[in-house]
């Protein structure tokens, strides 16, 4: 059966393509074959002009994806049209590597691929990668990501540097898709989440690891896309005195803790958060009387502000803390909490750092 016109046309194009991958692959030592084929997963299916390939990926797509008139109302910034295109990229290679028709996708890209180096390694991939929120440890001068779910560390190949100093520099975990080269793992996708909100532990446990990825998916999106959206007014004047201790109706204890902290700027850049979390959820839960809609809640996130400095003085003197309006807060939590104020010991900042401009 003869080939058409346009199927001659895209024969030529996708070996043109080809050719420039190889002549890249053969001639620039810095060239990475895992890091290209990565390349390859995102952008040549979408670049076939193949109805049968695009109208897959977009059938998977569209579930993580939002919609074109959704990210049009946003007015959104570059910066953020760029993180939300490589997290598309990301959920379109996520589709290469577990669906059964976009692995089929990926076993042609891999026979196309102009380079027999590493094939064996790459034809793993689908049951090898790891799609996760992580956190970066550097051990004996080697980066290492962290799966926050799994507690797994993984050894990466990080060659830029100035990647890898603004990796070290992250403050939240990111989320990413490594996959094995050799003995250690690689990307190119890192997304940052420092100003979203956190995940509930409890609400993901359980969860498998394909359910914990679509989770993940999912959170990024919505939180992505929250941030550019206008919050409340109450929420945004940084003049706000009194905000109020009452719950929402159905909120849990990690929800109504996570709202609370969003009222302070700097509490959501405090390094240890998921600390600082633990114990405001702790104080929620032992003293479920003292939240109530006439009361002001900031007086609590600055006692628990105290609580995370590095001060030599005892929280309980009346003499210290008596003309500080979350005494009464240092002295509940400090006596009926005693065991969750001395795990925190270790996760004190110096003073200084409640003056930070954020």
């Amino acid at each position: 059966m003869k080939k058409s016109q346009k199927e001659k046309q895209q024969d030529y194009f996708l070996e043109d393509i080809r050719d420039q991958i190889k002549d890249k692959l053969e001639n620039d030592a810095r060239t990475d074959n895992d890091l290209m084929f990565l390349a390859v997963m995102k952008i040549v299916p979408k670049m076939v002009d193949n109805m049968d390939w695009n109208e897959k990926i977009l059938d998977f797509t569209k579930k993580y994806e939002a919609s074109l008139n959704e990210i049009e109302k946003l007015q959104p910034s570059s910066e953020l049209l760029d993180s939300y295109q490589m997290y598309c990229y990301l959920i379109c290679t996520y589709y290469l590597l577990t669906e059964e028709k976009g692995k089929k996708i990926f076993e042609q890209l891999l026979v196309w691929f102009p380079s027999k180096k590493g094939k064996e390694t790459i034809a793993t991939w689908p049951t090898t990668f790891i799609a996760s929120l992580f956190r970066p440890i550097e051990l004996e001068g080697v980066i290492y990501f962290e799966d926050i779910r799994t507690k797994e560390r993984y050894k990466m190949i990080l060659c830029d540097e100035e990647i890898i100093n603004e990796i070290k520099s992250f403050r939240s975990p990111f989320l990413s898709l490594l996959v094995p080269s050799n003995k250690e793992y690689v990307t190119d996708t890192i997304l940052e989440t420092e100003t979203f909100s956190l995940i509930d532990p409890a609400a993901t446990k359980n969860l498998s690891k394909k359910d914990w990825e679509e989770h993940v998916f999912h959170w990024y999106k919505d939180n992505l896309l929250k941030s550019v959206r206008p919050e409340h007014s109450s929420f945004e004047d940084e003049n706000v005195k009194f905000y109020s201790a009452g719950r929402l109706m159905n909120e849990t204890d990690f929800d109504f803790a996570n709202r609370l902290i969003e009222q302070d700027k700097i509490l959501r850049e405090f390094p240890y958060i998921d600390q600082l979390m633990q114990l405001l959820v702790k104080t929620i839960q032992t003293f479920p009387q003292l939240f109530l809609n006439q009361v002001n809640v900031l007086p609590l996130l600055d006692a628990i502000k105290i609580l995370f400095t590095d001060l030599d003085m005892d929280l309980t003197a009346e003499r210290n803390y008596s003309n500080h309006q979350g005494h009464l807060w240092l002295m509940l939590i400090a006596e009926y909490l005693a065991e969750e104020v001395t795990s925190i010991q270790n996760y004190r900042v110096a003073p200084e750092f409640w003056q930070m401009e954020v």
